[in-house]
């Protein structure tokens, strides 16, 4: 399932780059939640499931995607992007995706004190 992609041919041929893998994450993903939501909080089940799509879009974008794999080899996308600005999206993506995890919770408890610092009316 992870195989990596380090030439165009192995990610053209992955089945962790196909529509059916990210389909299987997400409800999986989802179902974590649904019955373990202390194990995967809402926040994180996204977070995994946005993180993933976005790998997967950067990879359409520098150099295309056989969504549908094994059914068709058509490979959709195009080189958008140079090489070494592959490893650079992902790295952005996850620093990206856990900024905002971290920011839910710290807002939510910043908001929490400031009304609870304010006054009855």
């Amino acid at each position: 399932m992870l195989s990596p992609h380090l030439y165009l041919d192995s990610r053209h041929t992955a089945l962790s780059h196909t529509l059916w893998a990210f389909a299987v994450f997400a409800a999986a993903a989802l179902l974590l939640r649904r019955f373990r939501p202390a194990l995967l909080p809402a926040p994180l089940a996204l977070l995994c499931i946005c993180a993933y799509g976005g790998h997967i879009l950067c990879d359409y974008l520098t150099g295309g995607v056989a969504f549908l794999y094994p059914c068709s080899t058509k490979i959709s996308g195009k080189n958008h992007l140079p090489y070494w600005l592959w490893i650079t999206c992902d790295g952005l993506l996850i620093l990206y995706f856990y900024m905002i995890y971290r920011w839910i919770p710290l807002r939510r408890r910043f908001l929490d004190k400031k009304r609870l610092s304010l006054p009855p009316v």
